[in-house]
Order: C-alpha cells, then structure tokens, then sequence
C-alpha cells in the first residue's frame, strides 16, 4: 500500500536535512556568523543584540540603538534559530564544553531549513501536476541538482526560502478548497518571507495571481478570504517594524544598506541569468528544462503559467534593479528564494523517454556543479580573483590604483576566467591532483591590456584558502567520536527514509512516457 503524502514528504526532508548534516561547513559562512550571535544574544538578554564578549560574535555586526552591537538579518531567522542555540547550550551545560555544540548546532540550522523546503517541493510538484514519481524526483532535484545545497550551507536567503515555498504550497491548496485555512497559510508565509528580506514583497505580491481566480469566482467569500490572508501578513509586518525600532531605534531602519536603484538594471538582469560569473542558468542547469516546461504548461494551465512566470520575473527584476549582485558568495544569491520555481515545470515537458533522459543528463551536470561548491569554501573566490588580478577584491583600494583594478567587482561576474564556477572547480580538482600525487593546476589571467597573472593551485594555496580536506564539519580534527557519531546517525537516517522512498517509488504508476 503506498504511503500518505506527508509520510513521504517527512521521508524527503529526513534524506534531505541527513545529506545536509553530512556536508554541513566547518564554520560559519557569510553573513551567519553574525546571524549566529544575534541569536544567542536575544535567547540570553531576551533582546535582538549581540553580546560583545561572547566567542558567537566572531562577526562585526553593526551599531544600533544605544549603541548596541546588532546584526543585518531579517526577524524570522533568529527566532527560528533559537531552538538549535537553546539545544547546543545545553549540550553545553552537561558535556560541561564551552561553546563547543552551540556552533556546531548552529552549522544545522540552515540545512534543517533548506530541507524543510525541499519537503515542500515534493508538495508543491504533486499539488500541480499529481505524480508521484515526479514529486520525489523534482524534490530531489531541487535538493541536490540546483542552488539549495550549496545555501544548506552558505544560508542567507534560508527564511526568505521557506516563506515563499510555505506560500505558493499554501496559495495551490487554496484555489481549489472552500475552507480558509490555506488562506491564512498563505499570508503567513508570504508574510515571513518579507520579514525576512523586505525585497520579497514585489514576488511575494506577485504570487497573488495564483489565488486570484479563486478569489474572484467566490464572491461570498472574497472578505473572509482577504482577512484569512491578511491577519497573519500582518502581524508579521507589525513583528518586523518592532523589530527594526528594537534594534536601530526607528521602524524603518533595518541596520542594513538603504535600497538603492541603478541605470545598469538591464545589463544585471542579463547577468543574473547567463553572465559566467552569476548567471543562473550555469549554476543551476535545470532551469533551462524548466523554461521549456513553461511553455508546456502555458497551454494546459495559462493562468497558472502566468503566475508563476510572474513570480519569477519579479524576483529577477527586483533585485537586477540595485548595484549589489551577493559578490562573495555562490552563484545569484538573490534569486535563490524563486530560483528554483521552473523546476516545477520540468514534469510537463519531460514526457517522452528521450526527454527524461535528457533531464537525466542535465541532472547530473547540476550536481556537479553543485559538488564543486560543498567540497570547498566558496570563499575562495576572494584569494583566486586577487592571486589572477593583482588586485584585491574587497579590500579598500589606494587612492590611483581603481584604473588598474579590471572591471573593479565586476571582473568575477563577466570575465569567464575568473568566474567562481571556473576557478572553484579547477581548486577542487587541482587539490585532487595533490593528493594522489600529480602536480597542481596553474591557472592564467591575461587580460586585454595589462600584464598577465598565473596562480598556481598548490597545496600552500589550498591551506591559505581552508581547503586541505572537504569543507565538512565532521572532518575537523577537533570533531571527535561525537563528530563521527553525529555522522553514522545521519547515514543511518538516510538510508532508513531511502528505503521508505524507494518502495513509493515502486508503488507510484510508472511515468506515462512514450
């Protein structure tokens, strides 16, 4: 007898979050860090600060009100994060440790959430098109062949994520059921996902198409749906602006950069979709089966095509509209909350063997791509761009050397030899090569005008930028036997909801293919 939809769904996150937990950093990344001690200092104070002397605030954050030290992340994250910190602490407290667990639960949290939406994908593929199959097959796809595994472990964009699969699984439940409480989910995710990075509103209004006929088709229940939606929009809103005078004294203020424009709009957008640097389309493949998907479902389903193009096309041009494109980190950051919305329509095109398989060859070129990314720190990209230029990238230039700096940033997003795809890979195998004992690789910059660079990947290289073995927590030398344990129970998990997969698997009707 096949399984109910939710046990299968918790089998996807359990395979999901224990694949996570195996390629889970050695520390924090990016912005977490701060995230991290922002946490701590709101479940200890019980306020959104950081406390100054503590090993968490290994980050500089930022000068609030009071002059309190606070960070730049959106509301929903420390309060979900609080949980883990609350569970490291203790661990803590009876191993008698000091901070020991309290960072390595805090390497967890975003692969935990990551996993959680890559559950929602398996729901959100069966609310659109049924399929079993398919639903297991796009929910590991977008765990393991697009940009969620790498940000199981960079994080950043985890909250706004879940928000958005929270609300678009909720908005497809809600266009066919009479009752409110799809509504009501709906507003609440909607609602995190702007808590989380206020950018979020313009997809996030957007996504009312979904819902928009439904709405429309049922006038006696058009207010009752509205407030359904609202109330918890609201409160989110009304949580996010307390949390903003909370911390920076003004409800306005979110201790982040203010939101700025910029007249290069159209060149970013170009950028954020094929540039080699952070075109989406490189870093993750898949998309572009998606794309012929669309048009696939824009004849079966047109308002529902239009909906979720619409969502996607906002997202693009929401962020391809400021200066800021994530440098320091994997691929287009920004799009990451509707980035992977064209896997869904996968299924719609793949209906042939020919097609499956060609889905199948792109798959794994994804993962590929995505691997290159968990093997090594992503921060990297700061040392090879520097090593290639002569330039550093992110540091504060003397007054005269901006002319000799090429392209200033944008070197990495446009230049193909110092895209982050290139020099990563060519990192992780020249490491490779090292250990078995062949030479490393040597990579060469020449520029149009201006001398030439070479780097050579060596193993000095490879120390200087974190990578003498994978960027996996459980292989530092401080991890232990608790280390090595935590690692057996995730293996263990897995295979246990594998085999829970695989006999759905089997049971689901084979794929109608001609």
């Amino acid at each position: 007898m096949p399984y109910g939809r939710a046990t299968v769904g918790l089998a996807v996150f359990v395979v999901a979050f224990a694949v996570y937990v195996l390629t889970a950093p050695q520390g924090l990344r990016a912005y977490e860090p701060e995230t991290a001690a922002l946490t701590e200092g709101f479940v200890r104070t019980g306020e959104f600060q950081i406390i100054e002397d503590s090993p968490m605030a290994t980050s500089p954050g930022v000068r609030g009100k009071d002059g309190k030290l606070v960070g730049r992340v959106g509301l929903p994250q420390p309060v979900a994060e609080a949980p883990f910190y609350l569970a490291g602490w203790t661990l803590d407290t009876v191993a008698n440790s000091d901070y020991r667990y309290r960072k390595k639960a805090m390497l967890l949290f975003n692969g935990f959430v990551m996993a959680l939406v890559a559950a929602l994908v398996f729901l959100i593929s069966e609310q659109l098109q049924g399929s079993r199959r398919w639903s297991i097959a796009i929910a590991f796809l977008f765990a393991f062949a697009s940009l969620a595994w790498p940000y199981s472990k960079i994080g950043a964009e985890s909250m706004v994520t879940l928000g958005f699969a929270l609300a678009l699984w909720a908005a497809l439940i809600a266009r066919g059921s009479p009752k409110l409480w799809p509504w009501a989910l709906a507003g609440f995710g909607a609602g995190m996902a702007v808590a989380a990075k206020q950018y979020a509103l313009v997809p996030i209004a957007a996504m009312t198409l979904v819902v928009w006929p439904a709405w429309r088709a049922d006038a006696s229940r058009r207010i009752a749906r509205l407030a359904a939606v609202a109330v918890p929009f609201a409160a989110w809103m009304v949580a996010m602006l307390y949390y903003n005078w909370e911390r920076t004294g003004s409800i306005f203020k979110t201790a982040n950069s203010e939101y700025s424009a910029t007249w290069a709009a159209p060149v970013n957008l170009i950028g954020f979709l094929v540039s080699p640097g952070k075109g989406l389309l490189w870093y993750s493949p898949l998309v572009v089966l998606g794309v012929l998907g669309v048009v696939v479902l824009w004849r079966e389903d047109r308002k529902l095509a239009v909906a979720l193009t619409a969502v996607f096309v906002a997202g693009l041009c929401v962020v391809a509209i400021v200066p800021h494109w994530s440098d320091e980190t994997w691929g287009p950051r920004y799009l990451m909350p509707v980035a992977w919305l064209p896997l869904l329509a996968i299924p719609f095109w793949a209906t042939t063997r020919r097609r499956v398989k060609v889905v199948g060859a792109v798959a794994a070129v994804a993962v590929v791509v995505q691997l290159v990314a968990i093997v090594a720190p992503f921060t990297q990209v700061v040392k090879s761009t520097e090593g290639l230029t002569g330039i550093p990238l992110f540091e504060q230039r003397e007054p005269g050397q901006e002319k000799t700096a090429p392209f200033g940033r944008d070197s990495i997003r446009w230049i193909p030899q110092l895209s982050p795809l290139l020099t990563q890979s060519a990192l992780v195998v020249s490491r490779a090569a090292t250990v078995v004992g062949l030479p490393p690789i040597t990579l060469r910059y020449a520029p149009y005008e201006g001398a030439a660079h070479r780097l050579t990947l060596s193993e000095d290289f490879a120390e200087e930028v974190g990578f003498i073995r994978p960027d996996f927590w459980w292989l530092q030398r401080d991890a232990g036997k608790a280390g090595v344990l935590a690692a057996l129970l995730a293996v263990l998990a897995a295979l246990t909801a594998g085999r829970v997969i695989r006999r759905e698997w089997r049971a689901s009707r084979t794929v109608a293919v001609g």
